[in-house]
């Protein structure tokens, strides 16, 4: 969802740049913009032209003030051989004092170490003064107190436990000793229970047998009065002979039932065949006058066959108002095309080049001006690099003169000069035969004259030399300067190496520089012609169209707008073929609705319009068909009344019949005997029959209700008797010599009280049984736990090699004394042994036998004053040092030198990676900008046509679609469409002009678009969308739903979201392909509204 939003918003920052939406949905970079002006910040903090606050502007402002501070630092060198000598025996004594001080800090830190180990050793002797009487106490672990007392504490309860089960047995044996039991009682306690259950029985017996002689004596009273009723005389016959058989009385039931209905039956039946007869010559009649509608059947496959081809008016004016809005568009794109002055017919005509050459000499011309501005920058460099060596030599020689070697061979030459001329002049015929080296020699003159062996001409040669050298002196002085001169220029190029190898280098530099500018310069003016060429040939190139092109960047956009309308004049020309084809269906479909038309309407119909034709005649289909209707229908309705008649009259035969038979049945029914003691005959109504049998029934109930009366007297007789013989027989059984006199009752309840009292005697014995068992086994456990715990203390004394367990506590504690004491004889052992510092623990106890344990802390404090005073003197020694050193430093300032030549070169380093990351971000934006150019020009058409569909479609119609629109600098943007008015006028809505949720939809359209584009020559990957739909309303979220539904039909859909409103949209409206949902539980199982995270996938293959 983030990147949804943040992908709307950022198509509105851009100003709905085409280039910069298609590729931020293509590649997933939701804010291209922010990225581009990420990398414009980071160049801006790299390095800008003329600033100072860059962090490359400031790493050159100080490599520049590096380079001042190494030119200032470097200063003549002086004689220095006195302080150095200084200098060295100062660090001569200070390294004496460094050797005595270690010494001392050594002696310092043996006494130290004494001191420390004299209170050691005396605790030491003491330690093992005090371990001598402890010496066969064994040592014991550190838990033999707790295990000793735990032990021996378990050992007593034992013992306690032990003594309690043993009392506790003896007195559960007693108790059990003092208990009787009725022995006798408890063999009858089955026959007990017994009767004092069915003791309630027998009372209620006793209330109920009043009760039954009464309702005997009403049934008997009951039955004599029925049969008077009956107005019947004599005694009351018995039941078996009043009594009716089943089949009997079922078959008068049926019969007297059956009366009614066959009676009606036949009624109905002759009531509907008068009735029949009726309607038959009503419809008869009516179907003598009846019109001939014709067959509408050709019309009406005519009408189908027009209806299957759609509405064919509507076609013809839909496609007649689209190749309107098809040529007004193309007529508006063709004013819009700059370049371009003439009709659409004629800009098809034209010849423009490929954009395969435009792209050739877009890369061409680019080419050119990055090798342009290239060597353009490079001269630039060069001469500001020649300025800087320039003013770097100016100012070398206006601080001094800094000797060359081209000096030096000249003084020398000069010196090898004068010593000739010495020769000549002291030694003239020693000489006579060497020729002077005429090199020495300044004017030609002189080099004549010297070499023909004119004197006057050696003697102006010498009278030169001498007033260059020693003006007013003589040769030989003259010749000393020389060669003093010399020697000096060649100390001062040994003082001055650096000084001397950096003005070499600059100069060497300066005409490598020089060379470089030269060659650049050229270069420079052979790729202007080229340029120039380039220009020539790119105009030359349009110039048969007509058209002065613009950059080849600004032509390549031209282009694709004039692709464009080539697509819209091969459009608008199917347009008005499609148009032409339909006209001509219209009018076919016309002519053929006419000729079918007139055999059953006398309707005049030749200026109506096709669609009205049409209702025309599917009114005359229908009412043709509609009376065709009617007729089959009256001679159905006839047909099925004859059959009615046919049939009724048939059932009126057979209602006759069945009455007929249902007299004979009766007249044997009613001859049963009971029937006929009562009275009744074949001539009796079904209706008097059915009251008298209602009237037998009451009485045979009344005879039965006397038989259950005295059968159930007789049965609660029986089982009085039988209660009453089973107690004396209990009683006797239980007391033999007990008074049968008394009462039943009486006697159950004695039997049942004592019964009681025993049962509680044997359940009391029975736990005092088991209580005696259970204390039986707790003595048994205690014996056992007296056993281990004896063991266990056995164990322990032989531990701790002892034969009584009382001395344990003892033997203990001192083997905790000796553990003590042999602990902190290790401890004072190893502080010996971190004291020896190398030597052996012995060694150490020697020496500290060996010295005065009194003298100790005096030499101690001696020491530590000597120390005190060498680092006074060390300190002296120090700063002299320092000063010293400061000193050369003044005289020598070749280490600040070093140190801002090493700034120098860090700078250096550090402008060398700004300026490669400088490169790379440049790179990086120039490459990001031509990369979002060719995604435009290559998914700019059908891309762009795909994802205005899906915008009108996820917009519900809001929008018809999306197009590409042009700022006035020339710029691609993007604008949405929407649908015509009444005034058939679109409107085009630039982004800003967009709501958020709009502009969501808009970029999730451009991002559907691009990946069906990427599906058509790829294969089908996941598209995964984590609750892009929050900000959709029901209605727009069923249709975003729908498109990733059809998606799914290409490559897997798996949607993410915890509102179940969207699930259930998903269920209700998505059928093909049938979503499949998935519930994920959260991890906290804290309820449904938590844990609704629904996954579902629009897959059709799962």
């Amino acid at each position: 969802m983030l990147e949804l939003v943040t992908g709307g918003q950022a198509i509105v920052k851009g100003g709905g740049e085409l280039g910069e939406a298609l590729f931020a949905a293509g590649s997933g970079l939701a804010n291209v913009r922010a990225v581009q002006a990420s990398i414009q910040d980071q160049l801006q903090e790299l390095f800008k032209a003329g600033g100072t606050k860059p962090k490359a502007n400031a790493d050159l402002k100080r490599l520049i003030e590096a380079k001042e501070q190494i030119r200032s630092a470097t200063l003549p060198s002086y004689q220095r051989s006195d302080v150095d000598n200084l200098l060295r025996d100062i660090q001569r004594q200070r390294d004496q004092l460094v050797d005595q001080h270690a010494q001392l800090g050594n002696r310092l830190r043996h006494r130290e170490r004494i001191q420390k180990a004299l209170p050691l050793l005396a605790e030491r002797q003491r330690l093992i003064h005090e371990l001598q009487p402890l010496a066969d106490v064994p040592l014991l672990p550190q838990d033999f107190s707790a295990r000793c007392g735990e032990t021996t504490a378990h050992l007593n309860y034992s013992l306690d436990a032990q003594n309690r089960c043993r009392r506790d047995i003896l007195q559960v044996e007693h108790a059990i000793e003092r208990i009787q039991l009725p022995m006798t009682l408890l063999k009858q306690r089955v026959a007990i229970e017994n009767l004092q259950a069915n003791l309630a029985t027998y009372r209620h017996t006793l209330q109920r047998q009043p009760d039954a002689i009464i309702q005997l004596q009403l049934a008997n009273a009951n039955a004599q009065r029925l049969w008077i009723e009956m107005e019947r005389t004599g005694p009351l016959p018995s039941a078996e002979s009043l009594q009716l058989g089943r089949s009997q009385r079922k078959r008068i039931q049926e019969l007297a039932a059956d009366h009614k209905s066959l009676l009606s039956q036949q009624t109905s039946a002759r009531a509907l065949v008068d009735k029949l007869k009726r309607n038959i010559d009503r419809m008869q009649t009516q179907s003598e006058g009846a019109i001939d509608p014709g067959n509408p059947e050709e019309l009406k496959r005519a009408i189908r066959n027009i209806r299957s081809q759609g509405d064919v008016q509507q076609q013809v004016a839909g496609q007649r108002e689209a190749v309107m809005l098809m040529q007004q568009q193309a007529q508006a794109d063709l004013q819009r095309l700059p370049l371009f002055e003439g009709t659409l017919s004629e800009l098809i005509e034209c010849p423009v080049p490929l954009r395969e050459t435009v792209d050739q000499y877009e890369k061409w011309l680019a080419d050119d001006e990055a090798k342009t501005a290239a060597l353009q920058k490079e001269i630039e460099k060069t001469n500001e690099r020649l300025v800087q060596l320039d003013r770097t030599l100016n100012q070398l020689s206006l601080e001094h003169d800094v000797p060359t070697e081209n000096e030096l061979h000249q003084l020398r030459q000069q010196r090898d000069l004068g010593w000739q001329l010495i020769q000549r002049a002291w030694c003239p015929n020693a000489y006579a035969s060497a020729p002077p080296d005429n090199g020495l020699l300044v004017e030609d003159s002189a080099k004549e004259g010297v070499e023909a062996g004119n004197s006057d001409a050696l003697e102006v040669a010498i009278n030169d030399f001498v007033s260059r050298w020693a003006p007013h002196g003589e040769l030989a002085t003259a010749y000393a300067n020389c060669v003093r001169a010399a020697d000096l220029l060649a100390d001062r190029l040994r003082w001055e190496a650096e000084s001397v190898a950096e003005k070499a280098s600059l100069t060497a530099e300066r005409m490598t520089c020089v060379h470089r500018l030269h060659e650049s310069q050229a270069q420079h003016q052979r790729l202007m012609e080229q340029c120039e060429c380039r220009q020539q040939e790119w105009h030359q190139l349009w110039s048969a169209a007509g058209i002065r092109p613009r950059t080849p960047r600004e032509m390549r956009e031209w282009l694709s707008r004039y692709s464009s309308l080539l697509d819209a004049a091969q459009q608008i020309s199917q347009g008005q073929q499609s148009l032409a084809s339909l006209e001509s269906k219209a009018a076919s479909a016309r002519q053929s609705l006419l000729e079918r038309l007139r055999p059953l309407s006398p309707l005049s119909v030749d200026d109506v319009s096709l669609v009205e034709l049409i209702e025309i005649c599917e009114s005359t289909v229908e009412a043709s068909g509609e009376l065709l209707r009617k007729q089959a229908q009256h001679h159905k309705e006839l047909d099925q009344l004859r059959e009615q008649l046919s049939q009724a009259e048939l059932e009126l035969q057979k209602a006759d019949l069945h009455l007929q038979n249902w007299r004979s049945d009766w007249s044997s029914a009613v001859a049963a005997p009971a029937v006929v003691l009562l009275g009744m005959s074949d001539e009796s109504s079904p209706s008097e029959v059915i009251a008298v049998m209602h009237s037998l029934d009451e009485l045979l109930e009344s005879l039965k209700q006397q038989s259950r009366s005295q059968q159930e007297i007789e049965s609660m007789d029986r089982d009085v008797r039988l209660f009453e013989v089973e107690v004396r027989r209990v009683q006797l059984e239980v007391s033999p010599d007990a008074q049968l006199s008394q009462p039943a009752l009486q006697v159950v309840e004695d039997l049942s009280s004592r019964l009681r009292s025993a049962c509680e005697q044997q359940l009391k014995q029975q736990q005092l049984q088991e209580q005696l068992v259970l204390q039986k086994q707790n003595l048994s456990q205690a014996d056992d736990d007296v056993r281990r715990y004896q063991k266990s203390l056995d164990d322990l004394c032989r531990q701790a090699l002892c034969d009584q367990a009382e001395l344990l506590p003892e033997i203990d504690r001192r083997s905790s004394e000796r553990q003590r004491l042999e602990d902190r004889l290790a401890d004072i052992q190893r502080q010996l042994e971190s004291l020896a510092t190398g030597q052996s623990v012995e060694r150490l106890i020697e020496e500290c036998y060996d010295c005065d344990a009194d003298q100790i802390a005096a030499d101690i404090e001696r020491l530590t004053e000597q120390l005190k005073d060498l680092d006074s003197q060390k300190l002296l020694t120090s700063q002299s040092i320092g000063e010293l050193r400061s000193e050369l430093a003044r005289m020598d300032g070749s280490a600040a030198a070093a140190q801002a030549q090493e700034n120098a070169e860090q700078l250096l380093a550090a402008i060398r990676e700004d300026s490669e990351h400088y490169v790379r971000l440049r790179l990086a934006s120039a490459v990001l900008q031509r990369a979002i150019e060719r995604f435009r020009h290559s998914s700019q058409g059908p891309v762009l046509e795909r994802a205005g569909e899906l915008f009108s479609e996820l917009t519900l119609g809001s929008f018809s679609g999306l197009q590409a629109d042009y700022t006035d600098d020339g710029h691609a943007i993007l604008v949405g469409v929407r649908p015509s008015d009444q005034s058939n006028a679109q409107t085009n809505v630039p982004v800003e002009g967009m709501s958020a949720g709009t502009c969501d939809q808009l970029y999730l359209a451009l991002r559907l678009a691009l990946l069906e584009s990427h599906l058509q020559d790829h294969q089908p990957m996941p598209f995964i969308v984590d609750d892009i739909l929050i900000q959709f309303d029901d209605d727009r979220s069923l249709a975003a739903l729908k498109v990733l539904n059809r998606l799914a039909q290409r490559t897997q859909v798996i949607f993410f979201t915890h509102h179940l409103r969207l699930v259930e949209l998903a269920r209700r409206h998505l059928k093909s392909p049938l979503p499949k949902i998935h519930t994920l539980q959260s991890g906290d199982n804290s309820g449904p509204e938590v844990s609704a995270l629904a996954a579902e996938s629009f897959s059709p293959l799962g």
